[in-house]
């Protein structure tokens, strides 16, 4: 039955960790997890290692489910803009050690949005997209 598993020692069943529908052996070998499908936010990686791990651009709050990273962060151990672990190549993005930002790369600069805007091809950085907004 879902969300139960079989110890082998007892006649009753024993619930599954709240990260998994289904679950083998005991609480956190998940067979599989919730997901997107509701509030939980979780991957379904049961079938490799048997875990439930959040969702990209989410990170696992310790109480069931997961919640939103900053939006710079593809993964993160917190809410907070200095809380990620790895940033998405495709925002032009890069994690900044040891403040665990994910700040613009060269040639982009902040606009606002998660993803970086470009600079002026001739500029190596820059405050916005116009040739004015040279920094260097």
């Amino acid at each position: 039955m879902a969300g139960f598993y079989d110890d082998g020692n007892n006649a009753l069943c024993l619930d599954c960790d709240s990260d998994c529908l289904t679950c083998v052996d005991n609480a956190i070998k998940c067979t599989t997890c919730r997901t997107s499908v509701g509030p939980s936010f979780r991957k379904n990686n049961s079938g490799v290692d048997f875990t439930c791990p959040c969702m990209p651009y989410y990170y696992d709050t310790g109480v069931e489910d997961c919640s939103l990273c900053d939006p710079s962060c593809l993964e993160c151990a917190g809410p907070a803009i200095n809380n990620c672990n790895k940033c998405n190549p495709s925002d032009f993005r890069i994690l900044i050690d040891p403040t665990n930002k994910c700040d613009c790369k060269d040639g982009y600069y902040e606009n606002g949005t998660k993803i970086c805007g470009e600079c002026d091809n001739s500029c190596l950085k820059c405050n916005g997209n116009k040739i004015y907004n040279i920094l260097t």
